[in-house]
């Protein structure tokens, strides 16, 4: 929102869909549509979650479900990996500073759906005419036993393909020796198989040393971020972060004073 008039509005948007739609967008709204860049938008939209959010960034375990991370002195550096349609690992240095670091390694909907399809359709076919004719199949009787469910062979895939992610960010992260590993992305959604797999992966390549840090709104970091790129002016509690690029140390200090307060509190309900 740019101003009060229908010409003076605009919709900022950001990652395929915003090429995609661009034209319906702006013909069934009638106002400009502003298209960012996907990857400065998820960096933006993540420094804004885990410095302005309470209660944001947290750990999972089956034992320790949601277990909230407080306020470091410093953020930087970190890896961002996020699971979309494809995943894209980021290195960032700093506000709007960052680097891909694995690129994209999502495969296109054709190559699994359309290409297994037809491997799974042309073995049950032959399967199904050898058992019309009285036939075995590969020499051997096929077993009587039960057969697997759609939903059992999803899981193993949920976890295979969780758990080589959670492996290949782990990584990328001692390569460019990073500490912090943040995952976003709509792919997560808060699935606990998700979460505890890549958590799994992380703790056990790293040998307990690195942690899988997860987002209550993983979903709208670059919604968020598209948005605090044209956000009015002084608008939030630290003002415009258009400027942010020179304003680490001024981010830095905030954080500090935060975590010093926090700490206050939690004493002063100690003695309580």
């Amino acid at each position: 929102l740019t101003g009060s008039r229908p010409s003076d509005l605009a919709v900022m948007a950001t990652g395929g869909g915003a090429y995609k739609f661009y034209d319906k967008i702006r013909d069934a709204l009638g106002v400009d549509v502003s298209r960012e860049d996907e990857m400065e938008c998820l960096i933006i939209g993540l420094d804004f979650f885990i410095t302005e959010i309470p209660r944001e960034v947290f750990t999972y375990s089956e034992t320790d479900p949601m277990h909230f991370v407080g306020p470091r002195e410093a953020i930087y550096p970190y890896l961002l990996v996020n699971i979309g349609s494809g995943v894209s690992m980021l290195k960032v240095t700093g506000p709007r500073t960052f680097e891909r670091d694995y690129g994209k390694i999502g495969l296109k909907s054709t190559t699994i759906a359309s290409s297994f399809g037809r491997v799974f359709k042309m073995k049950k076919d032959a399967e199904a005419a050898a058992l019309a004719s009285g036939q075995q199949v590969d020499g051997q009787a096929l077993p009587r036993g039960p057969g697997f469910d759609d939903g059992d062979i999803a899981r193993s895939l949920l976890y295979a393909v969780s758990n080589n992610i959670g492996q290949i960010a782990l990584l990328q992260s001692q390569i460019h020796n990073l500490s912090d590993i943040y995952f976003g992305g709509s792919f997560i959604r808060g699935h606990r198989q998700t979460m505890n797999t890549l958590s799994y992966a992380i703790k056990f390549w790293s040998k307990g040393t690195k942690h899988a840090y997860f987002l209550r709104h993983e979903g709208y970091l670059g919604a968020v971020g598209a948005f605090l790129k044209r956000q009015p002016k002084n608008w939030g509690r630290r003002g415009s972060l258009e400027n942010a690029g020179p304003g680490l140390d001024e981010l830095q200090e905030w954080r500090k004073q935060r975590a010093k307060e926090e700490a206050a509190a939690s004493a002063t309900e100690t003695t309580t």
